[in-house]
Order: structure tokens, then sequence, then C-alpha cells
């Protein structure tokens, strides 16, 4: 059966052409007196270090952390990726928030690591997993079962062994938990959120829609691949993906194709905020998140709120990508002229902690009082 990708297959070869890109390779540089001056407002420092567990698919699940930290903030370096953290630095004390961020297809955990940094300065620790068999140097599982229900297990797996460490578990306040997703990674988080997928859903919708969705050409057709899948491996029952203690999510240019009306309505986090492009160069909004939206216009128990950005396109979402791998992307990734990435991620990583800030303290305010 031919590779199903739901985003430009071609980042999965910017990236492993990269050979010096490694989880395990890390350098921080200490900022200079002018730097701590002109940052002794700033907000909490931000630390990061890295995790494993166990894949509820099997195997091995390596995860990132940003998390606050009282210690001064350095730059740390994995392969092409430079970012403002210190490796390893001791957490602050206190009771913080979590979110889940899940990275679209053939990405990678630093493909949101602007928000992920934001979340940290904001006192809220941000996880990201490298989803097995769905990520840069591994998309063998994409489009099968072990991915559609893999990737959701796999976050909560992540909040699971953040709640059971010893290190984490006293520093989580487990009534406030969000998950951001991009892409794929939207219908992660939506699917544990509360919807249920249905891959029967989304055959249907490409083979009504092969002409006005991009996401139904995959695969030399998607609609005939997934009959294919559903045929050989959903012959056992649907696992039900939802994870409850996820009370508010943000997702960006999501799949969601596969969610009926009904499913839809079934989302259970108290607050959704969707960000969608202004240009459907991988999905046609009509059919994924602006449908979202409109089914749960008029639910009075969700908070809802839709941002159109302009002149942005599915990958503008990602944070923008080091020069050594800007100069391998294809073209699917390259911004309108008239697009100023630098200044979208800033408001966007804001925007999205400040989310997460109002509504995860909403959230735990809810269920104490309940």
């Amino acid at each position: 059966m031919n590779r199903i990708l739901f985003t430009a297959t071609l980042l999965l070869c910017a990236l492993t052409a990269d050979s010096s890109f490694a989880l395990t390779a890390t350098e921080k540089r200490q900022l200079t007196p002018r730097d701590r001056a002109s940052t002794a407002s700033a907000p909490p420092g931000v630390g990061f270090t890295r995790s494993v567990t166990d894949d509820p698919e099997g195997g091995r699940l390596e995860y990132a952390i940003w998390y606050p930290t009282n210690a001064e903030t350095a730059t740390t370096r994995i392969g092409p990726y430079e970012f403002a953290s210190t490796t390893d630095a001791a957490p602050a004390t206190g009771q913080f928030g979590l979110v889940a961020l899940s990275h679209g297809n053939a990405g990678t955990p630093f493909g949101h690591r602007n928000i992920a940094i934001a979340l940290a300065r904001a006192g809220i620790i941000a996880v990201a997993p490298l989803h097995p068999r769905d990520n840069y140097k591994d998309s063998s599982g994409v489009g099968h079962r072990v991915v559609w229900e893999g990737r959701p297990r796999q976050i909560s797996a992540v909040i699971d062994h953040m709640l059971e460490e010893p290190k984490w578990s006293g520093l989580i306040d487990s009534t406030r938990i969000g998950a951001f997703g991009f892409s794929l990674g939207g219908y992660t988080v939506l699917s544990l959120s509360g919807a249920r997928p249905d891959l029967g859903e989304l055959i249907r919708h490409c083979d009504a829609n092969d002409k006005h969705d991009p996401l139904c050409k995959r695969a030399n057709g998607l609609a005939d691949a997934m009959r294919q899948v559903v045929k050989e491996e959903f012959q056992q029952p649907q696992l039900d993906l939802a994870d409850a203690r996820i009370c508010a999510a943000v997702v960006a240019d999501p799949v969601a194709a596969m969610f009926t009306a009904e499913a839809i309505r079934g989302l259970t986090v108290s607050a959704l905020r969707i960000y969608m492009p202004e240009h459907e160069n991988e999905l046609t909004a009509r059919f994924h998140g602006n449908n979202v939206a409109r089914i749960l216009q008029n639910n009075s128990e969700i908070s809802v709120n839709l941002q159109r950005v302009p002149k942005a396109q599915h990958y503008s979402f990602i944070a923008p990508f080091p020069e050594r791998l800007r100069k391998r992307l294809p073209a699917a990734f390259k911004n309108h002229p008239d697009f100023d990435e630098q200044r979208f991620h800033q408001r966007f990583a804001r925007e999205v902690a400040g989310f997460f800030t109002a509504e995860l303290d909403n959230c735990s305010r809810s269920r104490t009082q309940n």
C-alpha cells in the first residue's frame, strides 16, 4: 500500500538529510551581561529537558519538556534548532498547568517550540512527543490504525507519565491540563477532546469531494486507501481515545473531515480556539476547521473562537525553520511575500499562552467547585 502522508512528504526528506539532527545533541550559551540587563524584568526562566515513556502501541515514546525555572535562561541547541531555554535547570516550585503539543505529520517536537517557550514563561509546563511511526525520521505508520489511534493515546501516555514521575507530579495541577495540535496534531487533539473519529466519514467525504479538498488526493486517492485500511486493520472495535483530563484546546488548521457532526458536538472541552490560514493549500477549510466551528457555533457549553490568519498558509503555523533547513524546504512551505513570519509567531505564541493561562484557570475553578 502506498505511504499516506497528510502534509508535504518532502519535509521528512529535508529534516532527515541533516545528519546532525539528534535528540541527544545539545549545547547551551549563557546570556551576556547586556542580555541580562535587558531581560531583568522578563517573565520566569525557561527550562528544557527530555524524557521517555512506553508507547501504548509498543516501543519507546520520547518527548520534550519546557518548564518554568528560576534559573537564568540560556540558549539550547539541538541539531539545527536553537531556542531560549536552560537544559536540565531545576524546575521552579509551585503548581503549574500542563499543555501537550502534538506535531503534524512527519514533524518533530520542536515544530512549535515558540509556543512551548511562551507557555513555560507563563507558568505552564509544555510537553511535546515525537509521535512514533509518524515523525521526521519514521513515517511507516501514517494512515494506519497504529497512528490513527496511537497519536491520541501517546499524548495521554505522556500526561500519565508526567503525573506519575516524582520529579513532576508534585508540580502539576491536574485540574489544569490542555492540548495544542497542528494539522494531524489537530485531529489528535480533537480526538482527545471527545470527538470520536470515523474513517468511514473520511471515506464518504473524499468520495464526494476528491476534487475539492487537497487532502483527498493523497495516496493516489485517499478514499480507496482508507477503505483498505478499514478492511484490513479495523476488525476489532475502535478504541475510545477521549481524555477527560483535557479541558481546553487549541488547533491550527486541523485535519477534521473524519468527524461527523454528532462527533464534533460530543467535544467535552470547555474552550476551543481554532486558527485557520487564508490560503487553503493543504486542507479546504469548510470541510475541516471551519466546519468544526460552524457545528459548535450554537453550543453554549463550549467557548469557541475561530481566527483566520491573513496571508497564512497551512505550514505558516510551524515555527520558523532554522536557516540550514529553510534552504531545502519544498515550495509548499514557502510563505506569501507579505506574510511576516517572525511577527506572526511572536503574536501566535503569546495568544496561545494567554488562552491557556485564562482557560486552564477557568477549568481549575470549575472542577474544584464541582
